[in-house]
């Protein structure tokens, strides 16, 4: 940290008091992220539980029409086209929630204390190096969250979608597969 980065500011001219503050409130976002990233896992969680029970019953409507039952007849192919797109949602929420290696707040002290130039410098130029370390960890732990975001919201449509899939095969298999499938080709030009 000794030699200035073009993109890092010099803190040789803030006053000891803004520095401590702009440190402190770096700590307070990446502790901030800390419990957003706890809640959006839960979140995580709580869906896949959701998904793999949907999956589960539309598995079992689709095992039950395929045994010969009356009460599920015809729902084969609905059923276990909803059921992939629940178990793929499913996949995807236990992917948000995943491990993901986020920074937590605070300093281990032997970091500071066993940096010379840390413990000799002026304390501005001190605050303001743990100020920069908070700016990393935040903008890795935004990313992460950010990505994972995207996982759970993949997830969220899959599953809104599976009934509408279902309802798509079973007017297909209703209609019969080969006609659909050739209707489909001609309207298209293909046959």
């Amino acid at each position: 940290m000794s030699e200035q980065d073009a993109n890092e500011p010099d803190w040789a001219g803030v006053p000891e008091v803004i520095a401590k503050e702009i440190s402190r409130q770096g700590e307070v976002r990446t502790a901030a992220l800390m419990t957003i990233s706890l809640a959006a896992v839960q979140r995580a969680m709580t869906f896949a539980s959701i998904t793999a029970t949907a999956t589960t019953a539309t598995v079992g409507a689709g095992i039950a029409s395929a045994s010969g039952s009356p009460l599920f007849a015809g729902l084969t192919v609905p059923a276990f086209t909803a059921a992939l797109f629940f178990w793929l949602s499913c996949i995807l929420s236990v992917t948000q929630a995943r491990p993901i290696p986020l920074h937590a707040p605070g300093k281990h002290p032997r970091l500071l204390y066993s940096d010379a130039e840390y413990m000799a410098g002026p304390a501005p130029r001190s605050f303001g190096w743990d100020a920069e370390a908070y700016q990393h960890s935040i903008d890795f732990n935004e990313e992460c969250l950010a990505r994972n975001g995207r996982h759970m919201m993949t997830a969220i449509r899959l599953a809104v979608l599976a009934p509408a899939a279902a309802l798509i095969s079973w007017v297909a298999e209703v209609a019969g597969a080969g006609a659909w499938v050739a209707g489909v080709g001609q309207h298209l030009g293909f046959l």
